[in-house]
């Protein structure tokens, strides 16, 4: 939930505050969100030291604070793209072969919890990986969900997005204003 928030703050923010941004505000924004992104990402490995006990504080202030640094973290990488002022993130963000993968997002997302769903049912005794059968493993999950994207895209999505083209064309609308006659009433 606090990633929905945090976003659509963010959003928010960005449509009541037209103006241009200071370049030293970009400046801090990078900064902020390199920090928390690094934060939010690394902070993970404290708690998994053998020899670290977690206190009860730790764990209450770090278990809803990383998702919400996280959030501001991307969130001022979009503003900061919406604003042009990240003109390499966005050209790389806005990469041609980024096009078919960010078609598929949506799917992958849904179809990707019921295929870790599954593959935590399926085991039967306690896994432990190398660092290549990690990857070869991660590899394998990636695809699969991707793939199950696709016939899922395939299913629901386009069909869904070819409806929608054909219900809100702008030109259909000037189509039946035209063929539409308007008589007072009482005239034959």
């Amino acid at each position: 939930m606090s990633r929905q928030t945090c976003l659509l703050f963010i959003s928010y923010l960005k449509m009541i505050y037209r103006y241009k941004i200071r370049p030293c505000v970009i400046m801090l924004g990078w900064i902020m969100s390199a920090l928390l992104g690094v934060m939010a990402m690394y902070s993970i490995v404290v708690f998994y030291k053998p020899e670290h006990e977690t206190s009860s504080i730790e764990a209450a202030i770090y278990a809803p604070l990383h998702r919400v640094a996280w959030c501001l973290a991307i969130g001022w990488v979009l503003v900061a793209c919406i604003t042009d002022n990240a003109a390499l993130v966005n050209k790389f963000l806005s990469w041609k072969l980024f096009i078919p993968t960010s078609r598929l997002t949506y799917c992958a997302y849904l179809a990707n919890g019921l295929i870790e769903i599954y593959n935590m049912g399926v085991l039967r005794q306690t896994v432990y990986l190398s660092k290549y059968e990690l990857g070869c493993k991660i590899l394998g999950h990636v695809i699969l969900t991707y793939v199950v994207a696709f016939f899922l895209s395939i299913l629901f999505e386009s069909p869904i997005h070819g409806l929608e083209k054909i219900l809100l064309r702008k030109d259909r609308f000037k189509e039946i204003k035209q063929n539409s006659t308007v008589r007072p009433v009482g005239e034959s």
